[in-house]
């Protein structure tokens, strides 16, 4: 598989939102502790970027035939062609 690939799937452009949740749940919390910052920080990624990365590569296998149409979205890995639909759906899935 294609690291760069994978990594565009994943679109960490989007996940810049979530870092609000994570100031808020810091901000509001009465005592920060090492172990409340390491336990947002897991959540931070097992949500954020394995969860989220997973169903926007799943995403993109569904729409890969509309978006190699599309004049912009033509260019992402699955359309563009440089993952494969296989090769993504187990990317997905890790």
């Amino acid at each position: 598989m294609k690291i760069k690939a994978c990594l565009e799937l994943m679109r960490f452009h989007f996940h810049a939102s979530f870092i609000t949740v994570v100031l808020g749940a810091l901000l509001f919390t009465p005592h920060i502790t090492t172990q409340l910052i390491y336990s947002i920080l897991l959540c931070y990624i097992t949500f954020n970027v394995f969860i989220y990365g997973g169903l926007y590569t799943f995403n993109d296998i569904i729409d890969a035939k509309e978006d190699s149409r599309h004049p912009i979205k033509k260019h992402r890995p699955i359309p563009s062609g440089r993952i494969n639909v296989r090769s993504a759906a187990i990317f997905s899935i890790l």
